[in-house]
Parts: structure tokens; C-alpha cells; sequence
């Protein structure tokens, strides 16, 4: 079985810090947060109480 490269990895972990930041900040500012949800677009109004 092959390993995968260590920067798969780090990739991962930089999207997930980025999606956290952008999460916090639509929080901060009180503007909507588009993801993908079950291969929909979806607009979240996030609350500065919501946690992810």
C-alpha cells in the first residue's frame, strides 16, 4: 500500500484553518458564508455563538 506525501496533509489542515477563519469572520462581520452541502450551494448566516 503507498503512503501518501506529507503535504496532502498540510494541504488539509490549511483548508480546514481557512474554512475556520472564514467561518469567524462572517461571524465578526454579519455577512453570509456560502458552502457546499451534500453537492448544494448553500448561503449560512453565521452567529457569533456558532462554533465549527
Amino acid at each position: 500500500m503507498k503512503t501518501k506525501p506529507q503535504w496532502i496533509d498540510q494541504a488539509d489542515a490549511a483548508l480546514q484553518r481557512a474554512a475556520k477563519r472564514a467561518h469567524e469572520l462572517a461571524a465578526t462581520t454579519g455577512t453570509p458564508l456560502h458552502v457546499m452541502r451534500e453537492g448544494k450551494l448553500v448561503k449560512l448566516m453565521p452567529s457569533k455563538a456558532t462554533k465549527r
